[in-house]
């Protein structure tokens, strides 16, 4: 029989569960639970009620690892119930890692719980069982960057057929949908500035998508499913650090953009290289007349040809091709003049000296540490302006 003293302390534990609004005296409580038998009907009865009532994440995952360490058999109706009710990705994310962590007993249990969350996703955001699985891996990332992301705020930024859906809407920033919905699947997806250091593989199950943009996060690849979206037309990837995929980049812009400037005039060797300085601005780069002075514009984000169609100049001076330099820059060996100004580039790609026509290279505002030795090598280079300031 538990003693007085004990009894009472496993009161006042429960008392202060139910009653004190500090979520991590509450979660503290709990964890103290540990320390009791646990055949105690009560024990269990406490961690049922805060997996079910508690408001906070915090709480509701203290409670969850004890149930399922020492109710393993006894919880499985309680951890079906959070996998088919709780909102909040951290409670969910804990409770397949609970399922994964053989300290607990529940592995068998994983392939159950997961089709639970894929049912759910695919209910709640009007997808297909398959593109669920998207959804469910980018809610966890997602989770990673927003502890306190509950599921109740992110569906409602989506748009249907019923609600009258657009690509365009999607395209626009300032609405709240994040993408949109054609039959099931995917056809539009904007996550911009979601701080995203890497994309689940599983985008490459959106097999309709036809938009993305996934601006100002922070991925250094692409996942190597990326190549499987084959109805993908457009792709913005400003404000990210990707140079490692520029090859598979530029073939995408190659197939997806050069015909907007070749019908712009831009002879077809060198219109790839614009595409892919669109997708890495998120806007289409101008054609301006010679004639023009940008010496004294604040915002750019133009390109010049000679007579014979070549690009002969390149200015963008404002955010957006963050930490990178394309050397496919480098094949434009007509280029007279090129800036990219406060662009964030910390490198200058050694493929610099096959600018063989460069006069002025204006990279101010920028954060290049070195240089490589390569740039002696352009002979007819005037003007070289590395101000970080």
């Amino acid at each position: 029989m538990m003693s007085l003293n004990r009894k009472l302390t496993l009161t006042q534990l429960s008392a202060l569960i139910d009653t004190s609004h500090d979520e991590q005296l509450r979660s503290d409580c709990v964890k103290e639970l540990a320390e009791f038998k646990y055949k105690q009907s009560k024990i269990f009865d406490i961690l049922e009620r805060c997996i079910m009532k508690d408001k906070s994440s915090l709480v509701k995952i203290s409670a969850l690892k004890l149930l399922a360490k020492k109710y393993p058999e006894k919880s499985w109706y309680l951890l079906k119930w959070v996998a088919n009710q709780d909102n909040s990705m951290p409670v969910l994310a804990e409770l397949i890692s609970i399922t994964k962590n053989k300290e607990y007993d529940l592995s068998d249990k994983y392939d159950v719980f997961m089709e639970i969350l894929l049912k759910r996703v695919a209910h709640t955001h009007k997808v297909c069982m398959k593109e669920s699985k998207f959804f469910l891996d980018l809610l966890f990332l997602l989770n990673n960057n927003a502890p306190r992301l509950y599921w109740a705020e992110v569906k409602f930024w989506f748009l249907t057929e019923s609600e009258g859906y657009s690509i365009c809407m999607v395209k626009d920033l300032e609405s709240h949908s994040i993408y949109a919905v054609e039959n099931g699947h995917i056809i539009a997806l904007s996550l911009p500035f979601f701080e995203l250091g890497e994309l689940p593989e599983s985008v490459g199950l959106l097999s309709k998508l036809e938009y993305l943009d996934i601006r100002g996060n922070e991925l250094k690849s692409l996942p190597s499913s990326f190549s499987s979206l084959s109805n993908l037309k457009e792709l913005i990837l400003a404000e990210n650090n990707l140079e490692n995929d520029l090859g598979f980049i530029y073939e995408f812009a190659k197939h997806h953009y050069s015909n907007h400037y070749e019908k712009g005039g831009v002879i077809s060797s060198e219109a790839p290289v614009l595409g892919l300085l669109e997708i890495f601005k998120g806007y289409p780069l101008e054609k301006i007349e010679n004639s023009i002075d940008l010496t004294d514009m604040e915002c750019l984000n133009f390109f010049k040809l000679d007579e014979f169609d070549h690009v002969i100049g390149i200015y963008i001076y404002n955010p957006g091709l963050v930490g990178i330099f394309p050397k496919q820059i480098c094949s434009l060996t007509f280029l007279e003049e090129l800036r990219l100004s406060y662009c964030s580039i910390s490198r200058i790609p050694e493929e610099i000296e096959f600018l063989t026509s460069l006069r002025v290279l204006d990279l101010q505002g920028n954060r290049i540490t070195a240089i490589p030795k390569s740039i002696n090598n352009l002979k007819n280079l005037q003007c070289l302006n590395l101000e970080d300031k």
